[in-house]
């Protein structure tokens, strides 16, 4: 950022005062909403350091999930930022809504006794819960006009007193474009959000098999025992006890079935085989 920047820096100016604040025993909470891709994660970086200055670390004290968050509370030193970035988390994660309100209400008596910079950054402040809207302090809308990304518009809420409401007055205080963060920065915060989201997507991947296999219909007795049917050598061996029947528990676990169906399946097959020993004991 050059000289002239910083002399026009509302951002700047504002991040110094927070400061000052927080370091009065107060904390600071901020939200910057926006779609994705208009700047808003560069925005609070910036933010955070004309905030916390090297008591912030991307790597450290950015996070993308309610459990990090409420880590991070912990961990995050007096006076520091934590960057919630988790537009993407609120995209792919149906319950993003839910954990990261209980994570916000958790963690709002120990961020204040800490005297913490809050930032989260979200496609929309409506994912929160009111509760957790009335916490802020400050509000910034993200756009890209004529797609030059970096456009922050910064509000003060301004709530009626002894009124019930769900949305405050937004008294607009300042506008400021953020520039791009120095390549330095820039690719340790790509290095990390690339990283996180991997682990992510792995963890979505999984919940989608888990949610698959939930959806399968149960297997029924008479198509186990067609199965059983086709079933040569060895590997319907497998399926017989040290008695030379069908086992009720190796039929489960060979079929995933309920303990029920196995027992139906052992039922039927072994009366079948009594009948056979029975005839070629006759002849």
């Amino acid at each position: 950022m050059t000289l002239s920047e910083l002399q026009k820096n509302y951002m700047l100016g504002f991040g110094r005062f927070v400061s000052s604040i927080i370091q009065e025993d107060w904390d600071w909470w901020t939200y910057f909403d926006g779609p994705e891709r208009v700047g808003k994660s560069h925005g609070s970086i910036w933010f955070a350091h004309f905030v916390s200055g090297p008591l912030y670390n991307i790597k450290q004290h950015t996070c993308y999930d309610a459990e990090t968050f409420l880590r991070l509370v912990d961990d995050t030193p007096r006076y520091g930022t934590i960057i919630l970035d988790e537009a993407a988390e609120a995209w792919f994660n149906r319950d993003f809504q839910s954990s990261i309100n209980k994570a916000l209400g958790k963690a709002s008596t120990q961020i204040g006794d800490r005297n913490l910079n809050v930032i989260l950054n979200l496609p929309s402040i409506w994912l929160l819960d009111p509760v957790a809207i009335r916490r802020h302090k400050t509000r910034v809308s993200v756009s890209a006009p004529g797609f030059r990304r970096g456009k922050s518009e910064w509000y003060k809420p301004s709530w009626k007193r002894f009124q019930k409401q769900v949305d405050p007055f937004w008294d607009l205080k300042f506008i400021q474009y953020s520039p791009p963060l120095p390549e330095k920065q820039f690719l340790i915060y790509k290095e990390h959000k690339t990283r996180e989201a991997k682990e992510r997507l792995a963890g979505y991947v999984d919940q989608v098999h888990a949610a698959r296999e939930k959806e399968k219909p149960e297997v029924t007795a008479d198509e186990i025992i067609v199965q059983i049917g086709k079933l040569r050598g060895k590997s319907k061996q497998l399926l017989l006890g040290p008695r030379g029947d069908y086992g009720r528990s190796l039929v489960k676990n060979k079929f995933g079935c309920a303990d029920n169906v196995a027992r139906e399946v052992c039922d039927v097959l072994n009366a079948k085989m009594r009948v056979l020993r029975k005839q070629k004991g006759e002849d």
